[in-house]
């Protein structure tokens, strides 16, 4: 069995934001294939297989901010009974930093407060929407202010502020 972590990438590093799984539940996995993308405080990365496989569970979803050390799946052969990820879970949270309020394991996300988005802010976005984005001369935050976006911009909202703006 192999336990798909949130590794910390950099010394400063807390958690991430799953951006989007590019495996699903049930399919088979080799070992050097992408399976998720996540943003961290510095950097969008894409997660890989550590092991050949099947992706037999996924532990947080799209837009769930998770601390590091968390599993976030896990790759097996089809039948193997899963761990009990949910109390290694809550390890990982109870080492998360001091700053646990809003965090839900049992959900594996972090509420994040409403507030206004500044341009000044960094925007959490796909690499495809950063791309897309950057190629029309487009700002980001102003794209997630327009589809009032939880999560990170996606290219589908760049596209839809595209066609509905431009």
């Amino acid at each position: 069995m192999d336990l798909i972590r949130i590794p910390k990438f950099s010394e400063n590093m807390e958690e991430a934001t799953i951006v989007e799984w590019i495996k699903a539940e049930g399919e088979p996995v080799e070992k050097g294939d992408h399976l998720l993308t996540v943003i961290t405080d510095k950097a969008d990365v894409e997660i890989e297989a550590e092991t050949a496989g099947t992706l037999l569970k996924i532990v947080a979803g799209e837009k769930s901010s998770v601390p590091v050390g968390y599993i976030v799946g896990l790759i097996g052969s089809s039948g193997e009974v899963l761990p009990d990820y949910e109390t290694m879970n809550n390890e990982a949270s109870a080492l998360f930093s001091s700053d646990t309020e809003g965090f839900d394991p049992a959900t594996a996300s972090r509420q994040r407060p409403s507030r206004p988005v500044s341009k000044s802010d960094r925007v959490a976005a796909t690499p495809k929407a950063k791309r897309l984005a950057k190629k029309n001369g487009l700002d980001l935050a102003t794209i997630q202010e327009w589809a009032n976006a939880d999560g990170p911009v996606s290219e589908e909202m760049v596209q839809g502020y595209m066609e509905r703006n431009t």
